[in-house]
């Protein structure tokens, strides 16, 4: 009889967990490697774009939207990371770029590039600015930094963007910009509508 119920229990938490996994997550957004953070910080120098936590964002996968969904961007990895919305514990699952073309944090915009033959041109970059025949991206990448202090061991992350100016058919790799030239740029290009 002891087996009999043990057995039950068995099959009753395989089936609950089946369903736990499956409810408003059929999409294959969430099949994915799930991720670890290894990297730990003791303060906001974090590699993560915005703030530490999940943020509602969009994600175009697949040619379709998903709305709606807490995300982060890794930016020391270029790494787009999803919070499942119902596996026990919520583990971080890693989106597939090649299936997630694009999305959406607050009001930034990322769209995945992968030029052939030009380095740096890979990843998610965000639009700042574009029009019929120009645009212009930015990379938000980090470099890392390990720091120990009272026998701790610890990261702290540095931002070093990069940018691609498009024009014309042909990307470009602009490697430094300062906030008053990404500025006027972004506003040369949005008068040129």
């Amino acid at each position: 009889m002891l087996f009999k119920v043990s057995l039950f229990f068995l099959y009753g938490t395989f089936i609950c967990t089946q369903t736990v996994w499956s409810q408003d997550s059929s999409s294959t957004l969430f099949e994915g490697p799930t991720y670890a953070d290894i990297h730990r910080t003791i303060n906001e120098r974090h590699k993560f774009l915005g703030p530490y936590e999940f943020q509602q964002g969009s994600i175009y996968f697949d040619g379709i939207w998903q709305e709606s969904i807490e995300i982060k961007y890794d930016t020391y990895q270029d790494l787009l990371l999803l919070k499942h919305p119902t596996a026990p514990g919520a583990p971080t699952v890693i989106v597939n770029s090649n299936r997630a073309s694009q999305f959406k944090l607050g009001e930034k915009s990322f769209h995945f590039i992968h030029e052939e033959g030009l380095k740096g041109a890979q990843g998610y970059f965000e639009l700042l600015a574009a029009n019929s025949h120009i645009a212009l991206l930015k990379k938000h990448r980090v470099r890392i930094q390990r720091k120990q202090a009272s026998g701790l061991a610890y990261y702290e992350f540095k931002q070093a963007p990069y940018y691609l100016y498009y024009e014309n058919g042909v990307y470009s790799v602009i490697k430094k910009m300062s906030p008053e030239l990404e500025a006027m740029r972004i506003a040369k290009i949005k008068r040129e509508e």
